[in-house]
């Protein structure tokens, strides 16, 4: 975890305002956005990783996942879309969107993997350094997109409906 990462310093005071503005102003918010802001919340609320952890990949999955999504074949809809696809496709959408929120597939992948091995139990009490690292980055995306959807109305345009995730961060 990086110096400053989880508390307010005096640089991001003049953020806050616009922040706050942007949170409470005139503009309703999708519940895709609410539901995301919400679990961050809760992750903040938690100490446990493993209850931060999957409360933080609930947050990003609210943003980006559409229930009973199917992907299209050449004859028309196909299969359900899996969490995992959904998940690395468009986050990576995002970050081709906005350089700062841009993760490789890999890290993507790993996030989305340890997330599964924390919340099924498997690493109960066995969580490293290595398992700290991702887990900050995640926390990290999560908060770079929050504060963009806020503060950008086109970014936070892109989480208005299923149509418009589904038009801005279409799936591979």
């Amino acid at each position: 975890m990086l110096p400053n990462e989880n508390w307010l310093i005096p640089d991001d005071v003049s953020d806050w305002g616009n922040l706050i503005e942007a949170l409470y102003g005139a503009m309703p918010l999708s519940r895709r956005l609410e539901a995301a802001l919400w679990h961050h919340e809760a992750v903040a609320r938690h100490y446990f990783i493993d209850l931060r952890w999957s409360l933080l990949t609930t947050c990003l999955e609210a943003l980006v996942r559409i229930r009973d999504e199917r992907l299209t074949t050449r004859r028309g809809e196909g299969k359900y879309a899996g969490s995992l696809k959904v998940f690395l496709d468009r986050l990576f959408a995002i970050g081709r969107l906005d350089s700062e929120l841009a993760v490789d597939e890999a890290h993507l992948r790993e996030m989305y993997d340890r997330r599964s091995t924390v919340i099924h139990g498997l690493a109960y009490g066995g969580l490293g350094e290595s398992d700290r690292a991702v887990y900050s980055a995640q926390e990290r995306l999560v908060r770079g997109i929050l504060r963009k959807a806020l503060l950008e109305a086109d970014f936070r345009a892109i989480f208005a409906s299923d149509e418009t995730v589904r038009a801005c961060l279409p799936l591979r």
